[in-house]
């Protein structure tokens, strides 16, 4: 599958979401600085959480760290978990082609969709600590914070349902974006028990909702 085929967006910058006006106002050299503060700022926050826990570091702290003004850190980032935000953002973006093209090199729609998730649960697995605050910033920003990577998602796995029902392995019945739609809700949902759980593999319990998604709840004839 080549990678133009895929109706996944650029992304317009890691810069949080009330900065982008100003950068696009000003363009050129003022968004490199603007950004280049952002991201001392989201690096400087991210050394911090990893020495010291993301709980037990102060706003004030970060101020100092970054060698900036309260001021300035909460005119970029309102509140702590916006720095989480950040951090995944960044990381979207950095790793986001590497990810398709491994993707796309298996074999199979189904091994596709499964490498896919995998791959997020391996980083999902490392972000562990930051995961619980991370998704109540979400659901407290409501709509106009959602989740950029979760849109994305939607897209890329719709993308791969698309060619799995031109190569005839997926249902044609229904439009792969509705079925990417509840994939990743699914996906979300299995996230969500992970977490709220002592154990659990994250690979093995997204192989199993991937699998109950792909194969159906088979009903036994007696």
């Amino acid at each position: 599958m080549p990678r133009s085929s895929l109706n996944i967006p650029e992304s317009r910058a890691s810069l949080p979401p009330a900065t982008v006006e100003t950068a696009d106002a000003n363009g050129g050299r003022r968004a490199r600085k603007l950004q280049k503060t952002v991201d001392s700022i989201g690096a400087a926050a991210w050394a911090l959480f990893e020495t010291h826990g993301f709980e037990n570091v102060t706003m004030e702290a970060i101020a100092d760290a970054a060698d900036v003004a309260k001021g300035t850190l909460y005119k970029y980032f309102p509140i702590k978990e916006a720095l989480i935000r950040h951090r995944f953002e960044k990381d979207r973006v950095e790793f986001k082609d590497d990810i398709i093209a491994s993707v796309l090199a298996q074999a199979t729609c189904d091994e596709r969709l499964s490498h896919f998730f995998r791959i997020e649960a391996d980083y999902l697995n490392k972000m562990r600590p930051y995961l619980s605050a991370y998704i109540r910033y979400l659901l407290r920003s409501g709509q106009t914070e959602q989740d950029q990577a979760d849109r994305d998602a939607v897209l890329f796995v719709a993308a791969l349902l698309q060619q799995g029902q031109l190569s005839g392995e997926i249902s044609a019945e229904l439009p792969a974006q509705k079925m990417a739609e509840h994939l990743v809700f699914m996906r979300s949902g299995t996230l969500l028990r992970w977490l709220a759980s002592a154990d659990g593999s994250l690979p093995a319990l997204l192989e199993e909702m991937l699998q109950l998604f792909m194969n159906g709840a088979l009903r036994k004839t007696k």
